[in-house]
């Protein structure tokens, strides 16, 4: 007696799972990307014209919250624009303490009320 054994079809391997554990992958990704570019600070080395000795410079103080002072008086990036016309310069001497963001607000300041060049330092 000769048994045979049954003929069994071939099982096939289902493609939907992985097609959804891919999909979702993507989605992750793609939700959680962030396409937008950093903004980059451009700061300029100190051999410029802040160098040159007909020019003058405004040595300006920011204390450990960020507040500037000139010549020993607070004061605001905005009343400094009349003394920013010319070939003036600024040199900002800022706090160990003062964070980062913090002094680059100020810079940003000081050049939306009309500094060219800007020299930063910590204090000594």
């Amino acid at each position: 007696m000769r048994l045979h054994a049954a003929a069994r079809p071939r099982r096939l391997i289902s493609l939907t799972p992985l097609i959804d554990v891919v999909f979702l992958l993507l989605v992750f990704f793609m939700l959680t990307a962030s396409f937008l570019q950093p903004g980059a600070v451009s700061l300029a080395t100190g051999l410029g014209s802040a160098a040159n000795e007909n020019s003058k410079v405004l040595l300006l103080e920011a204390d450990q919250d960020g507040r500037l002072s000139f010549e020993g008086r607070t004061v605001t990036p905005q009343s400094l624009a009349p003394r920013f016309a010319g070939d003036a310069s600024v040199r900002l001497v800022s706090h160990r303490d003062l964070p980062l963001q913090r002094l680059l607000d100020l810079a940003a300041a000081l050049e939306a009320a009309g500094a060219r060049e800007l020299s930063l330092e910590p204090a000594p």
